[in-house]
C-alpha cells in the first residue's frame, strides 16, 4: 500500500514538471513569434523603401548608402526583438534589472553565451 502512494506521488511531480514544461515551451513560442513579426513588418517595410529607391538612376553612392541604411535598419529590428526578450526575463523576474536582461538576451541571441549570467532553474527552457 504504501509503495501505491509513492508511485502516484511521482506520477503527479512527473505530471507537474511535463505541465511546467510545455507552459514554458508555449511562452518562448510566443516570444519568438512576436519577433518573427517585428521581423517580418520591418523586412517588408524595406523592401518598400527599395522599390520607391529604384526609380531613381543607378549611382553607386546612392546604392552604397541605401544598403548601410538597410543594414542599419536590420540592426535595429534585432535591437528590438533582444529587447522583447530581456523585458520578458525583467517582468518575470527571472533577471534582476533591465540591464541584466538586455546583456543575457543579447549574449543569448547572438549564440556568444559567456554563462555569466544564467536564468533560473524555473526559466532555463525559455533562455534556450
Amino acid at each position: 500500500m504504501e509503495r501505491r502512494g509513492w508511485a502516484a506521488g511521482r506520477h503527479i511531480l512527473l505530471l507537474d514538471w511535463i505541465n511546467d514544461m510545455v507552459s514554458q515551451l508555449l511562452i518562448a513560442w510566443s516570444l519568438m513569434a512576436v519577433c518573427v513579426a517585428i521581423h517580418a513588418i520591418g523586412i517588408a517595410s524595406a523592401g518598400g523603401w527599395l522599390q520607391r529607391s529604384a526609380i531613381s538612376p543607378p549611382r553607386l553612392w546612392h546604392w552604397t548608402w541605401l544598403f548601410i541604411l538597410l543594414a542599419a535598419w536590420i540592426i535595429l529590428l534585432h535591437l528590438v526583438e533582444i529587447t522583447v526578450w530581456g523585458t520578458f526575463y525583467v517582468w518575470q523576474r527571472a533577471m534582476p534589472d533591465l540591464a541584466g536582461g538586455l546583456y543575457f538576451s543579447a549574449v543569448t541571441y547572438t549564440t556568444t553565451g559567456y554563462g555569466d549570467l544564467v536564468l533560473p532553474n524555473d526559466w532555463r527552457l525559455v533562455g534556450g
